[in-house]
């Protein structure tokens, strides 16, 4: 890997920003194969990772204070999904 990394971020992750699509692809100029999604909220996010960018695999609930490490995979998108109000941080290389 190249070392480029793109990170994300929102400290008021609400019901009305739900749905958000992190393009990795477009971002990073590539698919994203390592990083960690962190849930810095009281409530719980879900979360969807898409390897082609149009099918998402399972649904990942996040709960507060909870880190998802992402390692050997291929991701070109990433859907975060708000179940109650929350924050997040991402970065993915």
């Amino acid at each position: 890997m190249d070392g480029s990394t793109v990170a994300y971020e929102d400290t008021d992750f609400v019901s009305g920003d739900s749905p958000v699509v992190l393009d990795i692809f477009t971002d990073l100029g590539r698919a994203g194969h390592e990083g960690y999604i962190l849930n810095d909220g009281a409530g719980n996010i879900l979360v969807e990772l898409s390897a082609d960018g149009t099918n998402y695999g399972g649904s990942h609930t996040l709960k507060w204070g909870e880190q998802l490490m992402l390692n050997n995979l291929k991701i070109n998108r990433i859907r975060l999904t708000w179940q109650e109000d929350s924050s997040y941080r991402t970065m993915i290389a």
